[in-house]
């Protein structure tokens, strides 16, 4: 797991176009969102001294990425259901995520 203090000074300690790629996890059975961030090909989870940060919303998780400086984030959605994508494909699809306010 990616520990928020970690995430913080790699952030902050990397340029922009070098960031790690971030996501932000949601899903049609989820109630709340996380954040990953993909480290050696893993995603590891956002996580503080209270264990995975959860966001009630899509707007507070964009909110802690901004503030945590980050400037681009995708938001990976996943689907429990089979019927939904192709027979033994993935089941989740990533779009990029718009970090600013228009």
């Amino acid at each position: 797991m990616m520990d928020q203090n970690q995430f913080h000074q790699w952030i902050h300690h990397t340029s922009q176009e070098h960031q790690p790629r971030v996501f932000v996890l949601g899903g049609a059975d989820l109630s709340q969102y996380s954040i990953a961030v993909e480290y050696r090909h893993t995603m590891e989870p956002l996580r503080n001294e209270k264990g995975v940060i959860h966001f009630q919303s899509l707007d507070k998780a964009k909110n802690h990425l901004r503030q945590q400086g980050v400037s681009h984030a995708y938001l990976r959605l996943f689907t429990p259901y089979e019927e939904c994508g192709a027979p033994g494909g993935q089941r989740y699809s990533d779009m990029e995520l718009p970090l600013t306010d228009f």
